[in-house]
């Protein structure tokens, strides 16, 4: 031997330009001989299909010059090419030779090749390299496969298990076959049994492996009418004779004797995949037979496959003993591979060692004696034991295969499911076995709580609730192992410590209570000394309302917040798996200001969680004094998106408005929105769900409004919104302009001149006097009230607010009279006066008398008008900003009495009637009344007196003779006399004056 003593083409490669069948074509060869091809050798390709017109080829590229005549010899009748290399010039081993065709030349290309199609050959001549396939070559055309195969089985004893069996091959292509090809024939599972076998069984026997032979008429188209079968491959090789072509479409059929000693497997697949048919010398590919016979009734199938982790509780991501157990329903022969999917599993080795039981079962099989070590593919998760030469694995036996701690799988980090449908078992080689689920695995999860669920009913932020809770551990917890729930914002509102448990795991716990700790909201159970939770049992608890515990104001679907462990069991502590969402919706209490025509708000922020102890309360967030009063941001002179704040906030919430004067409802809120405002162009939701952005939002119209959110089909209402014009302050909007005052028939309301319903009402001549509440400081340690009426402060006070209230109310500040002073703070009792009508000559009210002044009922309408409103004229004076804002009582009708004083009733003064007169009026009315009830006497006396018909002596006589000859009406009337005691002829009447009892008859 000689170098590597191998002969060959090391790179032999065509390449086409177009790849069109049967079209001339640019042809490459590229070639490197593991040999020097010296002058006079020859290099001869064999290109079935191809067609050429010339005798010599011309060819080009750099190899061209190195063979005779820089052509090549083309013999069509045996499509071969002939390359013979030129005097003097020597083809190396060492460099790549590439030469080519032209298209030119009209060397066209075949109707189809398959990609490194075997038909294509190449060998060596005078320097020998034997003919072999060229190992590159690029498909053309249709695919070359075959159109028709087919195996069946005919048993020789159909009633016997494995019996012996003649196998009918039948084959069609669309290709040719050339002489001295090749096919082969894959039969898994199926075992030769000659004579000298017998009594074997399934164990190695050498002469399973032998020339065996064909039959049929189409077997002489094979060498010597035979074929050899491999029993180690399970494979029928036969070989086309060299004087013989099977042409593309031509109908082969032989078979295989039961005298050549094939039995059939236990069981085999409808069409099993496990026989295959390949021609690589025609370019067919290996292929399953399109047909083939079903053996059994019983399915093809692991009728035990079984993983334990050295029977113990196996936790993700640890290293245990790998333990599998499996038993095939058909032997498993040399050469077949048995693989196992694991995904997740790890193992750093590539080949795994094998190990038996350390105590063996007679009715076992143990593959690990044989198999050492199984192949480990990381990337797929593949674990494959090959069964080796002369041996099998049979069909009679489950087979065991242990993989120990030290060499094992650490199992994946994720839980695995009982019986896990991703861990499956198939036979992938030989005898096919389709992959399928492995029947038994255990359950794989952490030191956790498979199960942990706690529901709240009912599930209502800072309300009292029943709390249930279900546990599931994945190890046993004892006393020792103390469970704590941590409980983050909850409350007990009765102060409890020890809290009373219910349900049907209390039975655990001792004394069947649970230790609360309010401080570190933290639940401890504490186990009996006697009991145990067993692992995978479910715990079912529950603490009534009476238990006193409070729901916290928020919290999420499944709150990572809320834990359970167990004292040094299940560390550290893990949040529950399931628990409700709590205070789920947006927030209360938003307080927004709009301008008109304007799209957006000019507050920044909806809540101003500094203002939640102001007293008295934002009203108006249009007002920077209010908003710097109560410590908000006071910026309103930019617009921002309109918001909303809540928890957990969805993108499909729904902002709705109503007057404020309204209540929001399904009917009113919860669909479309108020023609004053225009629909947001988006919505922009936080990632945290805690903010809700609604773009462009524009108000047409001014006024106070609620705002509603329809938030998971439940309307939420949020707060209000105050929509003023875009007046300067404290001007407002009348007629399209800003002016200081609204007409007499109006009032301001945010900023906005509305018609006034109360100042249209017909009470011209009615004073009103309404209290009104300010905050003065005291003079000299008196209070207003207590000075006397003739102190200058008090004049100076009762001054001021008089013509302060006039220039406000834009009146005649005659009108405004200050009845009184009262203590409470400073109560100031103010009386507006109607409007003096004017006098003719005649000293009469004149009738097209007309003035500017509003009513005192339009006056005082404006008044509270003016003091609902914190951007109004009233708080821009220094005067009047000193009011109580939330004192608003109802106006008095008052009178001026003749003492020149506004009172409600003005006093007694003995001028409405004389005594006499008032006394005569007295004692008649009480004689009328006293003839009244003695008329009414009169009528109860008489209401029930009898009136009914009198009966004559004659009827009475024809009565008692015969009853039945008298009128119906008179018998039932008889009757019931009788049934009453009053029987005919008693004289009751007449007798009583006599003091004697008469009856007659």
């Amino acid at each position: 031997e000689v170098g590597s003593g191998q002969k060959t083409f090391i790179l032999s490669k065509v390449s086409f330009m177009p790849q069109e069948p049967r079209r001339a074509a640019n042809i490459t060869f590229t070639l490197r001989p593991t040999i020097v091809f010296y002058q006079g050798d020859r290099i001869v390709m064999h290109l079935y299909g191809f067609l050429g017109a010339l005798r010599l080829v011309p060819l080009m590229g750099p190899g061209a010059s190195l063979f005779k005549d820089g052509a090549a010899e083309w013999h069509p009748a045996h499509s071969a090419l002939i390359l013979e290399v030129a005097k003097n010039q020597i083809i190396s081993n060492s460099n790549n030779l590439v030469v080519g065709i032209g298209v030119g030349s009209n060397f066209r290309l075949p109707g189809k090749l398959s990609k490194n199609d075997g038909i294509l050959r190449i060998e060596g001549r005078g320097a020998l390299i034997t003919k072999e396939p060229i190992r590159k070559c690029p498909s053309i055309g249709g695919a070359k496969y075959v159109i028709d195969s087919r195996i069946v089985f005919e048993p020789y004893q159909p009633e016997v298990a494995e019996s012996l069996a003649r196998i009918t091959f039948t084959l069609v292509l669309n290709t040719d076959v050339l002489p001295n090809s090749t096919i082969h024939i894959t039969m898994g599972g199926i075992l030769r049994q000659p004579p000298s076998c017998i009594g074997k069984g399934e164990s190695h026997c050498a002469n399973r492996t032998s020339e065996v032979l064909l039959s049929g008429k189409n077997a002489p188209l094979f060498v010597g009418g035979s074929g050899y079968w491999s029993q180690s491959d399970v494979t029928l090789t036969v070989k086309v004779v060299n004087s013989v072509q099977i042409s593309s479409g031509e109908l082969v059929r032989f078979f295989l004797e039961r005298d050549q000693f094939f039995a059939l497997p236990y069981a085999a697949y409808q069409n099993d995949p496990s026989f295959r048919l390949a021609i690589p010398e025609a370019g067919v590919p290996e292929q399953a037979f399109n047909y083939s016979t079903k053996v059994n009734q019983e399915p093809k199938t692991f009728q035990v496959s079984q993983i334990e982790y050295g029977g113990l509780v196996a936790y993700p991501n640890s290293v245990v003993e790998f333990q599998l157990t499996f038993w095939p329903t058909v032997t498993l022969p040399e050469g077949s591979i048995v693989r196992v999917t694991l995904p997740g599993f790890t193992s750093p080795l590539s080949a795994i060692p094998l190990a038996i039981k350390e105590k063996t079962d007679l009715s076992e099989n143990y593959p690990a004696e044989v198999i050492k070590t199984a192949a480990w593919n990381q990337i797929a998760f593949t674990m494959d034991m090959v069964v080796p030469a002369k041996y099998i694995i049979s069909r009679f036996k489950k087979s065991f295969v242990r993989i120990l701690e030290r060499d094992g799988f650490r199992l994946p980090q994720t839980p695995l499911l009982p019986n896990d449908p991703k861990l499956t078992i198939a036979c992938i080689k030989n005898q096919l076995i389709f992959e399928e689920q492995i029947k038994s695995s255990p359950r794989v999860v952490d030191r956790t709580f498979l199960t942990s669920v706690l529901e709240y009913h009912p599930p209502q932020r800072e309300s009292i609730f029943q709390l249930i809770m279900v546990l599931e551990p994945t190890v046993d917890i004892k006393l020792e192992n103390e469970i704590t729930i941590k409980l983050p914002g909850f409350r007990n509102k009765l102060s409890k410590r020890n809290v009373h448990l219910m349900g049907k795991g209390r039975s655990y716990f001792k004394d069947s209570l649970a230790a609360w700790d309010e401080t570190a909201s933290e639940l401890k159970l504490t186990v009996k000394q006697d009991q145990t939770i067993k692992a995978f049992s479910t715990v079912r608890l529950r603490i009534e309302e009476s238990q006193g515990f409070i729901l916290p104001e928020t919290l999420d679907a499944n709150d990572s917040r809320i834990l359970i462990s167990s004292k040094n069991n299940i560390e550290p502590p893990e949040p529950f798996k399931v628990s409700p969402m709590v205070g789920n919706g947006p927030y209360s209490g938003h307080m927004i200001c709009m301008y008109q025509y304007e799209r957006g708000v000019r507050t920044p922020e909806p809540i101003c969680t500094n203002a939640v102890g102001c007293n008295p309360p934002i009203t108006d967030p249009c007002s920077r004094e209010e908003l710097q009063r109560c410590g908000c941001n006071p910026r309103l002179d930019q617009v921002f998106s309109f918001t909303v704040q809540g928890f957990n906030l969805q993108e499909n919430d729904n902002l709705t408005f109503v007057p404020q004067s309204e209540l929001c409802s399904a009917g009113r809120g919860a669909t479309g929105v108020l023609s004053s405002f225009s629909t947001p162009t988006s919505k922009t939701v936080s990632q945290d769900r805690q903010r809700i952005q609604y773009h462009n939002i524009q108000a047409t119209g001014t006024g106070y409004f609620r705002m509603c959110v329809m938030h998971q089909g439940k309307l939420f209402d949020v707060g209000r919104v105050v929509v003023r014009p875009s007046c300067r302050t404290p001007m407002v909007l009348s007629g399209g302009a800003c002016v200081e005052y609204c007409p007499k028939n109006k009032i301001p309301i945010a900023g906005d001149c509305r018609l006034d319903a109360l100042a249209m009402q017909h009470a011209d001549n009615q004073a009103l006097m309404i209290p009104v509440r300010m905050s003065v400081p005291s003079v000299a340690g008196l209070s207003l009230p207590d000075l006397a009426t003739t102190d200058a402060e008090r004049r100076y006070f009762i001054y001021r607010f008089t013509y302060e209230l006039s220039r406000l109310l834009d009146c005649d500040a005659k009108r405004i009279v200050i009845a009184s002073l009262s203590n409470g703070s400073v109560i100031v009792n103010t009386v507006f006066k109607a409007v003096e009508v004017a006098k003719g000559k005649d000293g009469e009210p004149r009738d097209d008398f007309q003035s500017s002044e509003r009513t005192p009922r339009g006056l005082v309408s404006l008044f509270q008008a003016l003091q609902r409103d914190q951007s109004s004229l009233m708080y821009n004076s220094p005067f009047f900003k000193h009011i109580d804002r939330d004192f608003v009582p109802v106006a008095l009708p008052v009178r001026l009495c003749s003492d020149d004083t506004f009172r409600v009733f003005c006093p007694y003064s003995q001028s409405i009637q004389a005594v006499g007169t008032t006394s005569v009026i007295f004692v008649c009315l009480m004689l009328l009344f006293q003839c009244w009830c003695v008329c009414q006497c009169c009528v109860c006396w008489h209401i029930d007196r009898e009136r009914g018909k009198a009966f004559s002596e004659e009827e009475l006589a024809r009565v008692r003779d015969n009853p039945q000859k008298v009128e119906p009406q008179l018998q039932i009337e008889y009757a019931s006399s009788w049934l009453e005691g009053r029987f005919v002829g008693e004289n009751w009447e007449s007798a009583r004056g006599k003091e004697t009892l008469a009856i007659q008859g």
